[in-house]
């Protein structure tokens, strides 16, 4: 009788810690998940963009002045979008920009998520603790909102892209690593394409140097014929 009460005690403790281990589970994956896809929730993205131009010392007033009532074509996004948006055009297509851009492309999806979790530790980012944490979020991203990470792998993702592509590698970057940015653009497929090395941060070298930095913008146009 005891033995019999001891077997269902343990039974039910291990259910107990087998629930707790699931919904501890699908709560960090929920939350990793959420934090990735919500990350600008709240925040005023149009006016830190304008924040940015004033950083960078754009003359948002004289651009405004000059072009108010033209009709222009520009647009701006994060350097892994535009790797991935490239990669869903065909060239010549009213879809289809007649470049792109990309500063310090983030590699993909899952090295974000990795590279956050271990607070940009390499070592780290491959430890069992974060492959779990990215599993599980990973898998909860695709049941719940239907999100692919795979599709966004900028590293792969990129072979399809036939656009003229320049991609500028940061040297000092603790975000996307250099040889992974390196590794992106090895992976382009247009044959239209140019690598520019800045000695900045992420993303700054538009801020440190920004003659030499348009330089390499100006001399990649004019070689894609723009």
């Amino acid at each position: 009788m005891k033995k019999n009460i001891i077997v269902k005690v343990g039974k039910i403790t291990l259910g107990a810690v087998v629930a707790l281990i699931v919904v501890g589970t699908i709560g960090m994956a929920k939350l990793v998940s959420d934090s990735v896809l919500y990350q600008n929730k709240g925040n005023d993205t149009q006016g830190n963009s304008v924040k940015q131009l004033a950083t960078y010392g754009y003359d948002l007033d004289g651009f405004n002045a000059e072009y108010s009532g033209k009709e222009i074509a520009v647009t701006t996004m994060g350097a892994q979008v535009s790797a991935i948006y490239a990669s869903n055009v065909t060239p010549g297509t009213e879809e289809a920009a007649d470049a792109v851009i990309c500063d310090s492309p983030v590699p993909g999806m899952e090295y974000m998520v990795r590279s956050v979790i271990a607070d940009d530790d390499p070592k780290e980012m491959e430890s069992f603790v974060t492959s779990f944490l990215t599993d599980t979020s990973k898998l909860y991203s695709r049941l719940f909102y239907g999100v692919n990470w795979d599709e966004g792998d900028t590293i792969i993702v990129v072979a399809n892209d036939q656009l003229p592509t320049l991609v500028f590698v940061s040297e000092k970057d603790t975000v996307c690593l250099p040889e992974k940015v390196e590794e992106v653009y090895e992976n382009v497929g247009s044959q239209v394409k140019s690598i520019a090395y800045v000695n900045s941060k992420h993303i700054e070298g538009v801020i440190d140097d920004p003659a030499g930095y348009m330089e390499y913008v100006d001399t990649f146009l004019a070689n894609a014929g723009l």
